[in-house]
């Protein structure tokens, strides 16, 4: 089955024809000629689908996917919403990888893209401190702005960033580096022998910003204060 979301990532709705098909007491499979359907990995969420406008029930078998289906004809519809964001996030945790290699000497051990979650795991005995999380945002997000040129490898394993360099990726890829306008590294922890760094990227970002925002303009109003400076020395003494 050929991969079409390598090549049409933006892509939502895509018919195609059964190229195999099998009878599994009684119920038919098929397998489709090529699909915009990225099923997800171990390490990154996959799609939310439908086939023929229906809830899927798919058959693995090997590394191929069929789907129930009476007919030959297949209409495959992903919720486009969801791709974007997992695209963000998982574009954005590559780059910071890629920032990370080029950068430092932190060993990347693993990462994880769910749709709640996006983690690097590191060595456990690396040191991340503020600095260089202040370091690997502020070049990462010089990197967004610059709105590079990506390649996603069609042998479905790396991409390439203009200039930058190449970083392992598996799944439907964004064109330019512009399109997920920024990254947020949000905490550093320690988890089951790793250090984490946790972040977020596009929209999620986006929306943490804004939520800050309305937060910290909430507590102005509460303390009458005109900015954040002022807000800060008032709670500030408030513990003294």
């Amino acid at each position: 089955m050929n991969k079409r979301y390598i090549k049409f990532p933006y892509e939502s709705i895509h018919s195609t024809i059964a190229v195999n098909t099998k009878d599994i007491n009684g119920i038919k499979y098929v397998k489709p000629e090529e699909s915009i359907i990225f099923f997800g990995t171990e390490n990154i969420a996959g799609d939310e689908y439908k086939i023929n406008s229906q809830k899927p029930h798919t058959l693995k078998i090997g590394e191929d996917t069929y789907y129930q289906s009476n007919t030959d004809e297949i209409k495959e519809q992903i919720n486009f919403q969801k791709r974007l964001d997992i695209m963000q996030q998982n574009f954005g945790n590559a780059l910071l990888r890629l920032s990370i290699l080029k950068s430092t000497n932190l060993k990347v051990k693993n990462y994880k893209i769910s749709h709640g979650e996006n983690k690097i795991y590191l060595s456990y005995d690396d040191i991340v401190d503020i600095s260089l999380v202040d370091k690997l945002e502020e070049f990462s997000n010089y990197i967004i702005n610059a709105n590079l040129l990506i390649t996603n490898s069609h042998i479905d394993n790396e991409i390439s960033i203009k200039n930058l360099g190449k970083i392992n990726y598996v799944g439907p890829c964004l064109n330019r580096t512009g399109e997920i306008g920024l990254i947020k590294i949000t905490s550093i922890t320690k988890e089951r022998g790793y250090v984490v760094v946790n972040l977020l990227a596009g929209n999620r970002a986006f929306k943490d910003y804004k939520n800050k925002f309305n937060l910290i303009s909430e507590l102005k109003h509460i303390f009458d204060t005109k900015d954040e400076n002022q807000l800060l020395n008032k709670i500030k003494g408030m513990k003294k």
